[in-house]
């Protein structure tokens, strides 16, 4: 008896993993992928029918009935998903109030394209000050004019700015903190995703300093001119990746392996991290400064090149509709340390919340980024 029960939970545990490697492969593949998801699914689904009738009457009633309620959880979860993509506009939050934007100054990274770029718009619309600090320098002017000619607006800027590179990031905070009186909104966007290691010049995984140690520094050096004006950090945090993520104080840099989706889905969770550890700093020195994190969808695929595939329209409103929230209303004020989903605060997994591994994470970032010149003893 007992033997049967042990293969009986070796044979669904092996089913169960199998579900889990289908749906992820889903998340981090485009739209293509569905049809063959819900054929995987449902081959999947037969192989526990055909476990069930090889027990016990008492067993398989029991086993039915759990695997009857699981299977309409995760029916009701596709259909939203579906809805979610035909129909974004059910999904969205009711806000329609927002803060006056004229004498607000806001900082975006990568709004050359996709939600930066539908973000500066929205907010140029607005009367907002907007600076686009982008990497290549042409596509950063072509998208300035583009905004230009649609929105009449002449408070328009752009600066250069490799997040990868932690000079290149510190140059941009100079600029910023000489050239402008007051920062209202630091919005940190943009990611890459690679199908294999790379590092940077200073030995800085590429994903690990592009999504996120960038955006450690260049949060920690304008602090301080946001706190002036009761300044927002917004920062990008796929929610479906969260839930992939084994960030390692011992492989924050991949140090001993780089294995994806992992990798990209730690620089998520990072983020996270940061937005907790920066809201508790903040409360301690009575810096007026919330920090969040915002969920650019799930579109990212593995391309082997720099760039990320572009998320489509629907996803592409939806985030913009949540950084908008965050940015430029009163709720993205009333609270710090949040993630939001679909212009709503989200549950996080557990990981998220480990204050152990955040201020690891932070001594880490401080020194990779050369925030500090001193490494600090990390796994003491």
């Amino acid at each position: 008896m007992m033997k049967g029960l042990i293969s009986l939970q070796k044979t669904l545990a092996d089913v169960i993993q199998d579900i889990r490697h289908q749906i992820i492969y889903f998340y981090h593949q485009n739209d293509n992928s569905v049809l063959s998801f819900f054929n995987s699914f449902i081959e999947l689904s037969w192989k526990i029918v055909d476990i069930l009738r090889s027990q016990p009457t008492a067993v398989q009633l029991f086993l039915a009935t759990i695997f009857s309620a699981a299977w309409l959880c995760i029916l009701i979860k596709l259909v939203k998903m579906a809805l979610q993509l035909i129909y974004p506009s059910l999904f969205r939050a009711v806000i329609i109030k927002y803060d006056i934007m004229e004498d607000k100054t806001v900082l975006i990274t990568g709004a050359n394209r996709g939600k930066g770029f539908q973000l500066a718009k929205q907010l140029a619309l607005m009367g907002a000050r907007v600076i686009l600090a982008c990497r290549n320098v042409e596509k950063a002017e072509k998208a300035l004019e583009e905004i230009r000619k649609s929105t009449g607006s002449t408070k328009l800027y752009s600066v250069q700015v490799d997040l990868a590179d932690m000079e290149s990031v510190r140059n941009l905070a100079e600029i910023i903190l000489q050239a402008e009186p007051r920062l209202d909104v630091l919005v940190c966007n943009g990611a890459i995703l690679l199908d294999r290691l790379y590092r940077t010049e200073s030995g800085l995984e590429v994903q690990l300093a592009t999504n996120y140690l960038g955006f450690f520094l260049l949060s920690n050096l304008l602090l301080n001119l946001l706190s002036t004006s009761d300044g927002r950090i917004l920062l990008p945090a796929s929610y479906c990746d969260l839930k992939l993520a084994k960030l390692e104080p011992n492989n924050i840099n991949s140090e001993l392996q780089f294995k994806q989706p992992v990798a990209y889905c730690n620089t998520q969770l990072a983020n996270v991290l940061l937005a907790k550890e920066l809201t508790r700093r903040c409360h301690t020195s009575k810096l007026p400064v919330a920090v969040n994190c915002y969920d650019p969808g799930r579109s990212y695929k593995c391309s082997g090149g720099l760039l990320p595939s572009t998320a489509d329209d629907q996803q592409t409103a939806l985030a913009v509709d949540t950084m908008l929230l965050l940015a430029a209303t009163s709720q993205g004020k009333a609270c710090s340390g949040e993630v939001f989903v679909n212009s709503k605060k989200t549950r996080l997994p557990s990981i998220a919340e480990d204050t152990a591994l955040s201020e690891k994470l932070w001594k880490f970032s401080s020194f990779a980024s050369q925030l500090v010149q001193k490494e600090p003893p990390l796994y003491s």
